[in-house]
């Protein structure tokens, strides 16, 4: 019964991985582009964040409550990686800019994604 139950569930997972691949793709070459043309800008960085997040809460059926952003401009949040979902509520819902360790730069679109979205790496 469980294994009838793993596979027809199969397609979804399948569904929601190409489509978070290919729409993370689209983002960075759409930013790519922007940034080509008109150069980097907190505009480029605050879209492509807010959009890639967004769209990936989107697909895997995730609604957020939110509380309110600080007043002040200059804040540090930091999640403690419960999950692998809050990089993409913090994406969606906050102006930031990400610090990720260094060896993620070898991922494919990460460097190009990196540049748009003016994340920091860290040697550990």
């Amino acid at each position: 019964m469980k294994t009838a139950r793993i596979i027809l569930l199969f397609p979804l997972a399948l569904f929601r991985l190409l489509f978070i691949l290919s729409f993370s793709a689209i983002v960075v070459v759409i930013g790519w582009i922007w940034m080509k043309l008109f150069g980097f800008s907190r505009k480029l960085q605050s879209w492509s964040m807010r959009t890639w997040g967004k769209s990936i809460l989107f697909v895997c059926g995730i609604k957020i409550n939110r509380n309110k952003i600080p007043d002040t401009a200059h804040f540090i949040l930091m999640p403690n990686h419960r999950s692998y979902l809050d990089i993409f509520i913090l994406a969606a819902l906050t102006p930031a800019a990400f610090v990720a360790k260094a060896e993620l730069k070898k991922w494919p679109f990460m460097k190009t994604g990196a540049r748009i979205t003016n994340t920091i790496f860290v040697s550990r």
